[in-house]
């Protein structure tokens, strides 16, 4: 936050990896900064790029899948105990702010609030089930999102899989199943079925990285000269980090003093 901050206040255009901060109180000093006129600053959610995403917000957007019964996300993936002892900030609370929520999961809780709207009540539960021996923060997270329109999502994620699974983001409408897995399926309740492939491009990285950071950093150039801010700044970053916080604040509820529920105010 601090590098970000000094670099926009000298007018340096920034695009920033998520999370926003590890701390909400450090967030909230981006999103509340005083910055020169014009200076943009980007939050890199870039699967909101992805041709699944794109097309899901465009259904939604145009009314076709009808109403929304509710949804579900899943982030099943994998890591060992070297993974945190290589980068130690991984393991901490004070450093990374959290752990699968906010380092892996994150992604697909801003796009679970970015299709479906303002997430007003928490209730989950974190733990670390497999590697508690060698990090304070979760590998493990279950919670259910209930939205102010009052459609709820039921949110899986974890980090003790064998192999890394693909993304999952399924939402129950009144007109048709959508199923995000590698691509977006479009079951419509008459028979019909589109879908939605993701571009693929070579890659020495991760598969599950996708290719949407080089559209991200497209975007961000192309509008520079645009007067308002970039489209993914602060303040669009911060519900997903203020939704991974009030589930830590759910589960410590819940393990002190019976149910966990929380509000986000």
């Amino acid at each position: 936050i601090s590098a970000t901050l000094e670099a926009a206040r000298l007018g340096v255009h920034v695009i920033q990896e998520k999370p926003l901060a590890a701390h909400l109180d450090d967030a909230q000093r981006l999103v509340d900064a005083d910055l020169p006129a014009g200076v943009k600053v980007g939050i890199s959610f870039q699967n909101r790029y992805n041709v699944s995403s794109v097309e899901l917000r465009r259904l939604l957007d145009s009314g076709e899948l009808g109403e929304i019964h509710g949804a579900y996300a899943s982030v099943v993936w994998t890591r060992t105990a070297d993974y945190y002892r290589a980068k130690p900030w991984r393991a901490s609370q004070e450093h990374a702010g959290g752990g699968l929520l906010i380092n892996q999961a994150i992604h697909t809780l801003d796009l679970v609030q970015w299709m479906l709207g303002e997430v007003t009540g928490v209730d989950g539960r974190v733990a670390a089930h497999k590697f508690a021996d060698v990090t304070e923060v979760e590998d493990t997270a279950e919670i259910l999102f209930t939205h102010a329109s009052g459609v709820q999502t039921s949110f899986y994620g974890t980090l003790t899989a064998p192999q890394n699974r693909p993304v999952e983001l399924e939402l129950d409408c009144e007109n048709a199943y959508v199923t995000v897995r590698d691509g977006l399926t479009v079951a419509w309740k008459d028979g019909r079925v589109d879908q939605f492939e993701e571009r693929r491009a070579a890659s020495g990285g991760r598969v599950y990285w996708g290719v949407s950071h080089e559209l991200f950093i497209r975007d961000f150039y192309a509008r520079v000269d645009d007067p308002e801010p970039f489209w993914i700044g602060p303040a669009e970053a911060m519900p997903a980090l203020r939704m991974l916080k009030q589930t830590y604040q759910s589960s410590a509820l819940a393990g002190s003093a019976g149910p966990g529920a929380a509000t986000l105010d």
